[in-house]
């Protein structure tokens, strides 16, 4: 702008889904993570509707002056990867102390109220409540269309069995036979022969026969924390005397997990 002022404005791919409940799940979650003194950038406006004078959903958020730790991560030394690494680490440890009273995603209370009113669990302020989870395996391509419990999930067991009855619900109403994903499966496993539903739905069913015996008997382990997901945040980084994280752009897909859930590494890390 003409006085110098920069930001950002992100709008969803044509294939985000769910637009309206991603755009400000996006918003609410990185503006309560800002809340507790994370690096988040500051949210000035956002729209969840497209009619509007752009013609989409969007995120008006503040510019973080920083290279992306991606781009620069393979030319790092040794010293700053250790110190990148350990302060990732205690970000990501400050998130998973936070509790919430469901599992899901965060919204603005007002915003869920409009978008499903009474689905929210809200949290102590009354501003923020979890929702409907936004991660994109619950959404993608046919699963959409689904009228199934997406969350919130008021219990460790229900967080591990709805992603499997959703599973089942899209095999039951588009499944069909198809050849592995995996070439190599193709021919040793299946004979290059089209797998049947069936056995996807068979062991989906076996899954949740079992999935009570995996939440764990320690309570604190199954407290809904913020997760973050290799897709979900972005470090950013400003160059220093000590190289360090300046922001994390980006909060989409991120849900609320019990604590046990099984953690990946940032995706910048891998293959370093």
């Amino acid at each position: 702008m003409s006085d110098g002022f920069r930001m950002v404005a992100r709008i969803p791919y044509p294939v985000t889904v769910p637009r309206s409940y991603a755009v400000v799940s996006e918003a609410a979650t990185m503006d309560f993570l800002r809340s507790f003194g994370l690096p988040t950038p500051q949210i000035y406006g956002y729209s969840s509707d497209s009619d509007n004078a752009a013609g989409t959903e969007y995120i008006f958020m503040e510019f973080i002056q920083a290279a992306k730790l991606s781009d620069v991560w393979r030319n790092l030394g040794e010293q700053d990867v250790d110190s990148i690494v350990e302060q990732l680490t205690h970000i990501e440890s400050k998130m998973m102390s936070l509790s919430f009273p469901a599992g899901g995603s965060l919204y603005y209370t007002k915003d869920l109220d409009r978008l499903a009113g009474g689905l929210g669990v809200p949290l102590k302020d009354g501003h923020f409540c979890v929702g409907p989870d936004t991660r994109l395996p619950l959404w993608y391509g046919r699963r959409q269309r689904l009228a199934v419990d997406r969350g919130p999930y008021a219990t460790a067991e229900a967080a591990l069995a709805t992603p499997a009855l959703k599973e089942l619900a899209y095999l039951n109403q588009f499944g069909q036979p198809l050849l592995p994903f995996r070439r190599e499966r193709r021919r040793a496993g299946y004979q290059n022969q089209e797998q049947s539903p069936l056995d996807h739905i068979e062991n989906l069913n076996r899954y949740l026969l079992i999935a009570p015996a995996l939440v764990p008997r320690n309570q604190v382990l199954c407290r809904s924390s913020a997760s973050v997901t290799p897709t979900s945040i972005r470090a950013t980084s400003s160059f220093h005397s000590r190289l360090t994280p300046a922001g994390m752009s980006s909060a989409c897909s991120t849900g609320n997990t019990p604590l046990f859930y099984p953690c990946s590494s940032t995706q910048v890390y891998r293959n370093a």
